[in-house]
């Protein structure tokens, strides 16, 4: 008798895969390592504006640091140009202080995408969905000296170059999303 495969996010059967990391995430050509994990309809779909949104600030972070404000990606600004909800969120995050103006993004829309990516490196990693408890981030204009030296040498598993690039240790993934967001997420039994 044949197993069904179940969703890795929410245990349901499994009727598509999901793209880890996020296809949006990388430019064609797509690399061939690019790997699926097992879904559902639901969450797979409840994931693609959520995955969007991330794709575009990653880049928008990226075009601010390094391209005086020119998008680095036409994928980036296609997907900001072509869905007007996407760019009246992000020009109502804008907000000024006394310091000037800054980015105020969805916080927990970025938490939410780095657990779900997340899990689907740990289903690749060893095949199960071990519980993935707290996720974070910072730009890695943040990092300080010390710690940019220490990611140097990481050996990450790089699935397109700049794009996306992980690594796994024994209890905790990282990630690296368009070179200027360095995701963590810590996991166990």
């Amino acid at each position: 008798m044949k197993r069904k495969r179940v969703c890795i996010y929410c245990n349901e059967i499994a009727t598509t895969k999901d793209h880890v990391p996020p296809e949006c995430f990388l430019d064609k050509p797509y690399p061939p390592n690019l790997t699926t994990v097992p879904a559902c309809s639901r969450c797979n779909g409840s994931f693609s504006k959520d995955e969007e949104y991330i794709m575009y600030l990653s880049d928008y972070l990226f075009s601010i640091e390094y391209n005086n404000g020119d998008f680095s990606r036409e994928k980036a600004e296609l997907t900001f140009t072509h869905s007007g909800k996407l760019e009246d969120r992000m020009i109502g995050s804008l907000k000024a202080d006394d310091l000037g103006v800054y980015f105020d993004f969805e916080y927990e829309r970025l938490i939410f995408i780095i657990r779900k990516i997340s899990v689907g490196l740990l289903f690749l990693f060893c095949g199960n969905t071990k519980r993935v408890g707290v996720s974070n981030f910072i730009p890695t204009t943040h990092l300080s000296f010390q710690q940019k030296e220490e990611f140097k040498n990481i050996k990450w598993t790089v699935v397109q170059e700049n794009r996306f690039k992980y690594f796994i240790s024994d209890a905790e993934i990282y990630f690296v999303i368009n070179e200027i967001l360095l995701c963590l997420s810590k996991y166990g039994e």
